[in-house]
C-alpha cells in the first residue's frame, strides 16, 4: 500500500536530483589479455602487470584516448535546480541552477557550475563556503575555478593580461641519433606518444585532468586541461585532433628536410589561440610558424583562490611564493636543465627494456 508509481517525468527527476556515472580511471591504453603493461601519469589507472612501462613506450596504446569523453555516451555535463538559501536567512525568494558532470573518475577533477541571477552574493558564498567544509570531512577538496581557467585569446577582445604563459618542452637533448623522438614505433601512433609524453611530464609535478567545455573542440583543437592537486595552478597541453589526421600521416614520397617531425592537419583553420602560442615560441607570425617549435604546454594562475580561501578551514595550500617556485621549477625542467628531463627520458627507456627482459626470460 506504501507503494508509488513511477510518475515518468524525467525533467522533475532531473531539477531535484543530481544522479552522477561512476567509472574507473581512463587507460590510454587498449585492454587485452597480452599486453606487456603500463600505468598512467601517476599510477592511478589499472595496469594488466608490475612492469610500470610508461604509457607512451607501450604498443598497445588506445587511438581514442586523445579524443575526450569518446568512451561514454553521458552528456558532458547536466543541469539541475539549486536551493541558494539553504539557511533561509533572506527575505525574499533567492534561486539557482547547478550545472554538474555527469560522470566522475577518481583520477580526474571533477567540476560543478553554480548559476544564479536571483540571489545574493554573500548567500552564494556561504552556500559554497558550506559545501567546502562538508566535502573536507570526506576527505575532498573543493576549490573555486574561472569559468575559462586557461583565458585563452579565441576573439581579439580577449583580456591580455589575463593570457597564459607558453612553456617550450626543449625534445632536442632527447632526439640524439634519431630523427623523431618515436623513431622506430609506427608512424600512426607518434601524435599519441607525444601527447602521452606531455602527459607524463605533467602528471610528475602532481596535475590532474581537468576535462571542461570549451568552444575549441568545434574547431578540432582538442583542449587537454589539467589542475594541480592545490588547485592553484592550471597546465594545457595544446594538441589538434581530427578525424581525417590518421590519413594524413602516411610520411609523403619526397619529404623535405627541413619538414615537420610530427604530422598536422593542413586544413586546421588558424585560431587566435593558435596564433598566441606562435607568437610566444617563434616570435613570428602564423604564416611563418615552424612546426617543429610547437612542443610545449601553457599555464596559468587560479586567480580565483583569495586569502579568504587560504586562511579558512578549507585552505587552497600554497602561497605566491610556492606557485612561483612550482613554475620555475617546471620550466627549468622542460628546458632539461640539469640533464633532468633526459634523466627522466632515460629512466622510462630502461623500464621499457626491463620489462622486454623479464618478458623474454
Amino acid at each position: 500500500s506504501d507503494y508509488v508509481k513511477p510518475l515518468g517525468d524525467l525533467q522533475s527527476f532531473e531539477n531535484e536530483w543530481m544522479e552522477v556515472e561512476v567509472l574507473g580511471p581512463r587507460s590510454p591504453l587498449l585492454p587485452a589479455e597480452t599486453l606487456t603493461g603500463a600505468i598512467d601519469i601517476s599510477g592511478t589507472s589499472p595496469v594488466t602487470d608490475d612492469t610500470g612501462v610508461p604509457a607512451f613506450l607501450c604498443d598497445n596504446i588506445d587511438p581514442s584516448y586523445m579524443q575526450l569523453g569518446s568512451d561514454s555516451d553521458m552528456p558532458l555535463y547536466k543541469n539541475t535546480h539549486l536551493d541558494i538559501d539553504v539557511s533561509n536567512k533572506s527575505d525574499r525568494i533567492e534561486w539557482g541552477h547547478a550545472r554538474y558532470q555527469a560522470t566522475f573518475r577518481p583520477d580526474q577533477a571533477y567540476e560543478m557550475c553554480i548559476q544564479w541571477a536571483v540571489a545574493s552574493g554573500n548567500i552564494v558564498a556561504e552556500l559554497i563556503f558550506g559545501w567546502a567544509r562538508k566535502a573536507q570531512s570526506c576527505r575532498l577538496q573543493m576549490v573555486p575555478i574561472p569559468a575559462d581557467p586557461l583565458a585563452l585569446p579565441f576573439t581579439l577582445k580577449s583580456d591580455p593580461l589575463r593570457g597564459p604563459i607558453y612553456v617550450p618542452l626543449n625534445e632536442e637533448p632527447l632526439l640524439r641519433s634519431k630523427v623523431t623522438l618515436f623513431e622506430g614505433f609506427s608512424e600512426d601512433t607518434w601524435l599519441e606518444r607525444l601527447f602521452l609524453f606531455q602527459e607524463a611530464i605533467v602528471g610528475r609535478f602532481g596535475f590532474i585532468k581537468c576535462t571542461v567545455e570549451s568552444t575549441s573542440h568545434e574547431a578540432g583543437v582538442g583542449d587537454h586541461l589539467y589542475v594541480h592537486v592545490t588547485g592553484n595552478m592550471f597546465i594545457l597541453i595544446p594538441t589538434t585532433v581530427k578525424s581525417e589526421q590518421r590519413a594524413l600521416r602516411t610520411k609523403p614520397a619526397n619529404k623535405p628536410l627541413n619538414a615537420s617531425r610530427y604530422p598536422v592537419h593542413p586544413e586546421a583553420a588558424p585560431s587566435p589561440h593558435e596564433g598566441y602560442i606562435t607568437r610566444h615560441v617563434s616570435g613570428k607570425n602564423k604564416d611563418d610558424y615552424d612546426n617543429n617549435r610547437r612542443m610545449g604546454f601553457l599555464w596559468s594562475w587560479n586567480h580565483m583562490i583569495s586569502k579568504k580561501w587560504k586562511s579558512s578551514l578549507t585552505p587552497a595550500t600554497g602561497d605566491e611564493g610556492f606557485q612561483m617556485r612550482m613554475l620555475r621549477d617546471f620550466k627549468h625542467f622542460c628546458a632539461n636543465q640539469e640533464q633532468r628531463l633526459s634523466q627522466f627520458w632515460d629512466q622510462c627507456w630502461e623500464m621499457r627494456e626491463k620489462a622486454r627482459g623479464m618478458q623474454s626470460c
